[in-house]
């Protein structure tokens, strides 16, 4: 299948910036310190001489908007940015100054930033890979921490709650990392992402996933309503990112694709649907199938009680329905009236 690619720089919390092509979507690094202490000036970097201009004029205007908000700029600054720190070594993957600081006072591994993560999240959302296996064969128990709310009065307060290594590791698409997670701590699986960047877009096609990146999209909406809604479930990311190989992975090691998540009471099923992944889709059957479930895989159900084809015909995806009722029922006549 050819796929169509466009980067895109997203100034996001913690580095994170996003790589957009025809059917899927990544984590990337940060492309600098305003990208990480600005996340909600203006959500995509400009690429014209226009909004160039009305980015520089919305970061001259920009202010913190409480004393705390203020304080943990400041923080941030500091924390991410001093060299030879422990977050700026975290960030950085240096595995020396990292296992100095840690070997001189553990309880370094227990402290959040502004929105709720450790610094192993840092190492893991950089890719540092390695030093990440191996601070998690050190301290096991770190494997299963999981972004908190993060600090109260800022925009990033209970943003990322819930995200946990697996999480990154599956959006990053490095299916070796995410595997060696969920062998060595199977709970992670069952370990849902429930902050409000994880939730649906209140206002309808703020998804990331269900618009078109145009200037116009952008002056209309804030970065606050921008989301990333995948179901919570590592399963779920795997589906929204459309790797089969992810997917597969998960499966095979005890991913449970009945699991509905707590919003919508949608499984990957209706994740997959919700975006237009056919092949995804397919896959999910294949190995529903495979798993010998015995409710049909197109009967399962969200909250709203919708099946796969109710629910896309919620969404009037008219070619989506077309397919799916061709994939479930043939291109045989299914009923009559008279003469029509």
């Amino acid at each position: 299948m050819d796929i169509d690619w466009t980067v895109i720089t997203v100034k996001g919390s913690r580095g994170r910036q996003y790589i957009h092509c025809s059917d899927k979507r990544v984590y990337g690094r940060p492309t600098s310190l305003d990208a990480w202490l600005t996340h909600s000036e203006t959500n995509i970097m400009p690429t014209t001489r226009q909004s160039t201009k009305r980015a520089k004029s919305l970061r001259s205007k920009k202010t913190a908007s409480t004393p705390t908000e203020a304080t943990v700029r400041t923080k941030q600054r500091i924390d991410f940015e001093t060299e030879g720190t422990f977050w700026y070594s975290a960030k950085k993957g240096d595995e020396k100054k990292v296992l100095e600081l840690i070997n001189k006072d553990e309880t370094v591994l227990n402290e959040r930033d502004d929105v709720g993560a450790t610094a192993l999240h840092i190492v893991c959302l950089f890719e540092h890979t390695q030093l990440a296996i191996k601070l998690y064969k050190r301290y096991p128990e770190r494997a299963l921490d999981r972004y908190e709310k993060g600090t109260e009065g800022t925009n990033d307060f209970d943003k990322y709650t819930g995200e946990t290594a697996l999480h990154i590791a599956i959006m990053k698409k490095n299916v070796d990392f995410a595997e060696y997670l969920v062998r060595e701590h199977p709970k992670l699986l069952d370990i849902e992402a429930v902050g409000k960047f994880f939730q649906p877009a209140e206002k309808k096609n703020t998804s990331f996933w269900n618009n078109m990146w145009t200037t116009e999209y952008h002056k209309k909406y804030s970065s606050e309503q921008y989301t990333c809604y995948a179901g919570g479930y590592p399963l779920g990311f795997a589906v929204l990112i459309n790797d089969e190989k992810m997917v597969r992975m998960l499966v095979k090691n005890g991913a449970d694709m009945t699991k509905k998540d707590l919003c919508k009471g949608n499984t990957a099923m209706h994740i997959a649907l919700i975006y237009g992944l056919k092949d995804m889709y397919k896959l999910l059957s294949d190995l529903w199938k495979e798993k010998g479930h015995e409710l049909p895989f197109h009967r399962q159900t969200n909250k709203e009680g919708l099946t796969a084809l109710t629910l896309v015909a919620s969404l009037g995806k008219h070619d989506l329905f077309e397919w799916l009722w061709t994939e479930q029922c043939g291109k045989k006549e299914q009923w009559s009236y008279g003469p029509i």
